[in-house]
Parts: structure tokens; sequence; C-alpha cells
């Protein structure tokens, strides 16, 4: 909810110290600044390039079993379930919160079906193989301690001929702990996002075939199938 604001009290400017606390502080300036730019970067993961792109590349009928790995409170599921009439979005992450927003969401929106909530690890996901006919991950994998391990847990789910999508934010050299060594964070999360060479190298690992990457300013988009036996 937002904050309620309390009326303006005007200073008395021969008070010296009211006065003197109207200064800018330089380090109250600079992190504001830091944190104005926040909603920028959700806006940017939330628009429609990365939603379109997914939409596009997945190319569903709208029976297919798809898995989100990374899904959060499922933003990305919940609009490709949309897509789904005739089959299912299981949605993977290993927050419970998350997991559980998912659930109340879908079951207000689709009742039982179309979403399947998981609690899970993308580096051990609890599913069978050759299951699902797409998967897909966006904006998750540079949180994954263990990209390549995630990206063969991808593939072993993923049914012959089936898609595989990934999108991450792009490689910044600019930004601390961005360059080629992952950082990790405070919470235990691998905090690397991707160049292009990246994205080649997990593909070639994880044996997609038709595999393209294509990136710009702010995303990388990987793209392969999965060999038929």
């Amino acid at each position: 909810m937002p904050e309620s604001h309390q009326p303006h009290q005007p200073q008395d400017h021969h008070d010296h110290a009211g006065h003197a606390a109207e200064k800018p502080h330089f380090a109250g300036a600079f992190w504001a600044w830091r944190f104005s730019r926040f909603p920028r970067r959700l806006a940017a993961w939330r628009s429609g390039e990365p939603m379109d792109r997914l939409i596009r590349e997945l190319n569903l009928r709208g029976d297919e079993k798809v898995l989100d790995v990374g899904c959060g409170a499922g933003y990305y599921a919940m609009r490709v379930a949309a897509r789904l009439p005739g089959g299912l979005v299981t949605g993977l992450d290993p927050a419970p919160d998350f997991i559980a927003r998912l659930q109340s969401d879908a079951l207000r929106r689709f009742g039982n079906g179309r979403v399947r909530p998981l609690i899970g690890s993308a580096q051990s996901i609890p599913l069978a193989d050759a299951s699902q006919d797409a998967v897909y991950s966006v904006a998750a994998l540079h949180h994954v301690p263990d990209p390549r391990a995630a990206l063969a847990e991808m593939t072993r789910v993923l049914k012959p001929g089936g898609r595989l999508i990934l999108l991450d934010w792009r490689q910044n050299p600019r930004h601390k702990g961005h360059g080629e060594e992952p950082r990790v964070g405070k919470h235990g999360h691998r905090h690397a996002p991707f160049g292009p060479l990246d994205m080649e190298n997990l593909q070639r690992l994880a044996g997609l075939r038709q595999a393209f990457v294509e990136s710009n300013k702010r995303w990388v988009y990987g793209f392969g199938i999965k060999p038929e036996d």
C-alpha cells in the first residue's frame, strides 16, 4: 500500500539546526539515485521484449507440457498458462514463498488446471526424463551456482525434439561482480549475468541442435532443440 504522507511543516529559517538539516546529504542522494534505477530494471524484466520473444520461440499449440525453471512468483508462468488451454505449465522455484504465491494466483485464475507449482532446484529437477515438451528460464540462471548442471537437468526432462529457451541479463563488465568470474552474494546466489559466448558454451555442452544465441544491451537469448533419439 502507498505510504501516507504527513503534511509539510514549515521550517523556522532562524533555526540553524533545522536549516542545516535541509542541506543535501551526498550519501543519501547517491543511494536514492541507485534505488531509483531498480524500478527501471524491473520494468525491463517485465517488458514486452522478453515476453514476446519467449512466446514466439515456444510456438505453442496449446496442449503442451512446459517447464518454467526459476519461475519466482509466476509472472511468466501465468502468461504461458493462458496460452495452454489443454496443457500444463510447471513452475519450479526453490523459494516456498514464491511457490505459494504462484499457487494462490493460479488457483484463482485457472482453478486446478494449467499450472503446477513445484518447489525444487534447477540443479536437481524433480520431474521424469523426457516429460516436458518445452523448457524455459527467464532471468534466473545467473542465480544458479552451477548453470551447467542446471542446463543438463533441463535437457534431461525435455522430450526429444523439444525446445529449450534461455533468457537472462546480459553481462556488463562495468558492474562489479559481473565479469567472467561469478560473484556469490550474501544470500548464497551466484551473480554473473551471461555474455553471448557463455550461452553458446552452455548450449554446446548440452548437445542442443539448431542452437542460436542473440543479444542486445540488456538481454542474451539462447535457443535450442533436443536431438531426436
